[in-house]
């Protein structure tokens, strides 16, 4: 069985930051399904992308977080991760959640005419 981790992923998991699980559940249905030995070749010319995480403990994210503010930055690097993650208090041990992409940026993944 063959499995290309990057073609065909649709819109909806990565605006919702979801490109790891799919790739990840993947390989888990390829193990499943798969009559004869499985294994994972990567193969390219390059590493490829790097996701940030989609989901941070609360006590981490807030350590981060502290230490980004107290840095002398302009950047105002403490506001985007405040602007990009939100607290979740209903998961186990609580963690802050990286928003959809298309709540920040609505326009996103609208194709342009040209």
């Amino acid at each position: 069985m063959y499995a290309d981790m990057r073609w065909g992923i649709q819109t909806e998991p990565a605006n919702n930051n979801g490109e790891v699980a799919t790739c990840l559940k993947e390989i888990e249905l390829c193990k499943k399904y798969s009559v004869a030995t499985n294994f994972v070749v990567l193969l390219s010319h390059r590493y490829g992308s790097r996701p940030i995480p989609a989901q941070i403990r609360a006590s981490l994210f807030e350590l981060l977080k502290d230490t980004v503010v107290n840095e002398l930055n302009e950047l105002k690097d403490g506001d985007l991760l405040t602007e990009w993650y939100k607290l979740d208090t209903n998961c186990m041990p609580p963690a802050y959640i990286l928003q959809n992409i298309s709540s920040i940026l609505p326009n996103f993944f609208i194709k342009s005419k040209n």
